[in-house]
């Protein structure tokens, strides 16, 4: 699953990096790159906010056009109601995620599961280490702390009716150094749903032990994203 992080703007908030689009900032000629070099599921990643409706709905109407399917988050999964999932849904995306409203609301998450179907909503377990060591579950784009452990949130993501999970290091997502290994395990001993692996790949030589550990799918990012990489030698490895 490749990426793009898209800014208040509706621009993505670094650079591209690719040799046919180096210094490209516009979302949507990433995504038919994407698409052009075999990629077929995109993780988009709105900072805006819901009530900038006016411009979410038309980039997702764009990004759509590619030929990816899509999983969008806006405003860090906090869901304000159904109503607006289904909107992001009818512009053309495959799935919507939760996260904060997950932790802040649950009862929302498991009646949009029950209006749009469960496959339609991917469920984000964002995770970070606290100074004791411990796993801690973020939300607000990882700037409030839960309290809870990963593996608890993945189970009740799936008990809320979501169709597949997102779990994220962010400390990896930062440092690099390959996805963190024992967290994606954790999370699958609880998990009754797909688990997409993410946080922390830099080379095509972190996806397969994902997988092997019991990854649906991996997410990335940043090596797509500056050009380390390309979609095809990720597809050759995991093949």
């Amino acid at each position: 699953m490749c990426c793009v992080v898209v800014d208040d703007q509706g621009r993505m908030t670094e650079p591209a990096g690719v040799p046919a689009l180096r210094g490209d900032t516009d979302p949507v000629r990433m995504a038919r790159h994407y698409r052009s070099a075999g990629a077929e599921v995109m993780f988009v990643d709105i900072w805006d906010d819901w009530s900038r409706s006016e411009r979410i709905l038309p980039l997702v109407r764009r990004l759509a056009g590619t030929g990816l399917s899509l999983v969008v988050s806006v405003d860090n999964g906090a869901l304000p109601s159904v109503g607006h999932a289904r909107s992001v849904l009818a512009a053309g995306a495959f799935a919507v995620t939760v996260n904060t409203v997950a932790h802040d609301a649950p009862d929302l998450v498991r009646s949009a599961a029950g209006a749009l179907g469960g496959e339609h909503l991917v469920g984000v377990v964002n995770v970070v280490t606290d100074p004791a060591g411990a796993w801690d579950v973020r939300v607000d784009g990882g700037r409030r702390s839960t309290g809870v452990h990963p593996a608890a949130r993945a189970g009740e993501l799936s008990a809320l009716g979501v169709g597949s999970l997102i779990i994220n290091d962010m400390d990896h997502e930062q440092r690099g150094g390959g996805f963190n290994l024992p967290l994606l395990k954790a999370v699958l001993e609880t998990a009754t749903v797909p688990v997409i692996c993410g946080g922390g790949s830099r080379s095509p030589e972190d996806l397969p032990p994902a997988i092997a550990a019991g990854a649906h799918s991996v997410l990335v990012l940043t090596q797509l994203h500056d050009g380390s990489h390309t979609v095809q030698e990720l597809l050759d490895v995991l093949r």
